[in-house]
């Protein structure tokens, strides 16, 4: 079954029509993640500027504006796990605190984590993001896709200096790319696919920044 959180994180909205849970209202939907998922409602905004008036209900948000935990709640909503509704699905509004919304599961530091669904968390073990005010959009432009990896690089190049000592030591350039020793692609264990008889299992990036040796000693 396709469960309401499920749509949560891959539509932008949808009216459940259950029991069973994952029955839904077939029209008024929208598919996909759209400006609204991260800007909020916006018919009030349109009207008004459709009525030139000055009414200054429906804004449009801005995350950018938001404080580093409101803008990491509005990432986590899609990419912290699944996690427990407090409050029905698709009712959560940007630059308020998840918490009141929905229940994630306790850090556990012992714990593995599945690269699927859970970025944020694996984010957060990171000293990248402990010892800087980094938030998901410092590395991500959310309004376009991004492949390019020595893109990327230039984002970690803010903070990581090629002159210091430890680049040379290491061997190695940093300008180029990254991502794939410090961020590697791994499969994930929670979606699994049955082609042509055998199992597959997608790879998601590794949200976890720090050395994995086993990717530096593929390069």
């Amino acid at each position: 079954p396709v469960i309401p959180r499920c749509l949560e994180c891959h539509g932008t909205y949808f009216e459940t029509n259950g029991p069973p849970p994952n029955r839904y209202v077939k029209t008024g939907f929208v598919v996909g993640v759209t400006c609204e998922k991260c800007h909020g409602p916006g018919k009030d905004h349109a009207q008004r500027e459709a009525e030139k008036t000055t009414k200054s209900a429906g804004e449009i948000l801005n995350p950018a504006g938001f404080s580093r935990a409101r803008q990491m709640d509005l990432c986590a909503w899609c990419h912290a796990g699944v996690g427990t509704s407090l409050r029905p699905e698709f009712s959560y509004v940007p630059g308020e605190p998840l918490p009141n919304y929905l229940k994630l599961a306790e850090p556990d530091a012992a714990a593995a984590l599945d690269v699927h669904g859970s970025q944020v968390e694996l984010l957060e073990r990171s000293r990248c993001f402990q010892k800087s005010e980094m938030t998901c959009l410092t590395c991500h432009d959310v309004h376009r896709a991004q492949r390019d990896l020595q893109e990327f690089s230039q984002r970690c190049l803010g903070c990581h200096k090629p002159e210091t000592a430890m680049f040379p030591r290491q061997n190695h350039s940093a300008a180029s790319n990254c991502v794939d020793c410090h961020m590697p692609l791994e499969e994930t264990n929670l979606i699994v696919f049955d082609q042509s008889g055998k199992k597959a299992r997608p790879k998601v990036r590794n949200h976890w920044i720090k050395v994995y040796e086993a990717a530096v000693q593929g390069k």
